[in-house]
């Protein structure tokens, strides 16, 4: 079973919730295949005795870096991947347009 459901990005988080259990979560029901809206919270009633639980401690860093050029134009860095310190600055030696 294959579930694609998009999102649009105004509902994708930008930064954490100050409560972390006030996180929303997201419940596929794959029998019935309906979606629910629920908080992170409620995530014991989705277990059964035995299941097993991985979490995953990644925490999530600002991406997207915002700034403007002497002539006054915006620009907009979005990084899809980690990268040094040396990457970041040899695109301050770009000319962005």
């Amino acid at each position: 079973m294959k579930f694609e459901k998009e999102i649009p990005e105004g509902l994708i988080a930008q930064k954490p919730v100050e409560n972390r259990q006030d996180s929303k979560l997201f419940v596929i029901n794959r029998a019935s295949e309906k979606f629910y809206h629920r908080r992170f919270s409620d995530i014991i009633e989705y277990f059964n005795s035995g299941d097993c639980l991985i979490i995953n401690t990644i925490k999530v860093v600002p991406s997207r870096l915002f700034g403007k050029k002497i002539s006054g134009g915006k620009v907009e860095l979005l990084f899809l991947d980690p990268c040094q310190l040396s990457q970041i600055c040899t695109y301050q030696n770009q000319r962005l347009s």
